[in-house]
């Protein structure tokens, strides 16, 4: 198999087709899933790939593979001619269910769930649609990201949408709603708020107040509660599984994605208990 691309694969590459086959066959021998068809067509399951490689070999997740560049190195690396490919890891959406829930924590979790599915979710930047009537390259999932806005958070109202920098913030991959003094509004707040009112809880998020929920800060949170990782940069996050790690339901994660990640018990800085 060649080892090497002429250009750039992935979001925003050259996108070759034997350059795509050549990241493509790589992709899968080093455990891609779903495994990828070797068809050179640069999609979405392709962007996919190559940021799940990204982020267990390297730390990092930005969907492309650059001529020269560290993921060509680290796939290159990992490719062993004969070799038996590597077990495939388990599927993220699949996940045990904890035991003794409620019935609110049980529908959270569900709902929770569907939004991460299929990878990378029903919002993400990896994935783009194009405008019809204007030729417009847009995010996927973008209108589902103008509903969280509208149900979850206080205060906001068809109005604001009339600003061309708030509806691109939404709509434009790469870029967020405005929010001064930051690059942007991070969203992952906003989606839990928003899971939480569809499995029928009374709340509302105010920007740059969080849940109007008391705060816990011990160590008693269940599948189904909203956690806040601990860090300089706040991220809220929905356990779907008790135990340690706990896999965590992320809203606003890599490449602004829904996604499913594990996460330490001791990572956790505070939460909201939802019953």
């Amino acid at each position: 198999m060649a080892k090497k691309i002429s250009a750039s694969v992935g979001k925003g590459g050259k996108n070759y087709p034997p350059d795509v086959k050549t990241i493509q066959a790589l992709l899968n021998a080093a455990g891609a899933t779903p495994k990828l068809d070797v068809d050179g067509k640069c999609g979405p399951k392709t962007y996919w790939a190559i940021t799940q490689f990204q982020q267990k070999n390297l730390g990092f997740g930005d969907g492309r593979v650059d001529v020269p560049g560290k993921t060509l190195d680290a796939l290159t690396a990992a490719y062993k001619p004969g070799a038996p490919p590597p077990p495939k890891p388990d599927n993220p959406a699949q996940v045990d269910k904890p035991e003794g829930l409620s019935p609110l924590r049980q529908k959270i979790i569900a709902i929770a769930q569907q939004q991460a599915a299929p990878p990378p979710g029903k919002v993400s930047d990896l994935v783009t649609i194009q405008d019809p009537a204007t030729g417009k390259v847009m995010r996927k999932g973008w209108q589902q990201l103008q509903r969280f806005f509208d149900e979850a958070v206080s205060g906001w109202t068809p109005n604001h949408w009339k600003d061309p920098k708030i509806l691109a913030g939404v709509q434009i991959p790469g870029r967020r709603i405005p929010q001064p003094g930051t690059s942007g509004v991070s969203w992952c707040g906003i989606f839990a708020t928003w899971v939480l009112i569809e499995a029928g809880m009374n709340v509302k998020w105010g920007l740059g107040k969080g849940i109007n929920l008391p705060i816990k800060a011990d160590q008693g949170f269940r599948a189904g509660d909203v956690c806040i990782k601990k860090g300089d940069r706040v991220h809220h996050f929905i356990p779907i599984t008790d135990g340690d790690p706990m896999q965590t339901v992320n809203g606003n994660s890599d490449n602004q994605s829904i996604l499913i990640k594990p996460l330490a018990r001791s990572q956790v800085a505070y939460y909201y208990q939802v019953d």
